[in-house]
């Protein structure tokens, strides 16, 4: 058996190929051998975290005005980022046009641009 510090007997240098060591890259094959990162418990448990995370914030944005984090206050709500007097992130309502608009904005907003409001989300709305 061959552990991830020995090489196979067939082992050949390939220009640039990040499987192999090389006068190129030298340590390349030995870096991307290695999976003890990889399989280690605690990177695991990373990627399930940020999975969870990343899963929970995109399901919370897609709520709109009901979401927990960035919904708008409407009803009640009262959402985690969208809540902050100095620097809210989260839909707002616009009344004018009837659309709802994913931004950052408040206080520190206008500290730093004229405008206190930096539209993310619709693309249409980036030029306003």
């Amino acid at each position: 058996m061959i552990t991830h510090t020995e090489k196979a007997a067939n082992d050949k240098p390939v220009y640039m190929d990040i499987w192999h060591n090389s006068a190129v890259c030298p340590n390349c094959g030995d870096v991307w051998r290695n999976t003890n990162q990889v399989t280690d418990p605690r990177t695991i448990a990373g990627w399930y975290v940020a999975s969870a995370v990343i899963g929970y914030t995109a399901y919370d944005i897609s709520l709109v005005q009901e979401g927990r984090l960035f919904g708008t206050r409407w009803g009640g709500n009262n959402p985690l980022f969208n809540s902050n007097s100095a620097l809210r992130v989260g839909w707002s309502y616009i009344r004018d046009t009837g659309e709802y608009v994913f931004r950052v904005g408040g206080p520190v907003v206008a500290a730093v641009k004229a405008n206190p409001h930096i539209n993310l989300w619709p693309p249409w709305w980036w030029l306003r």
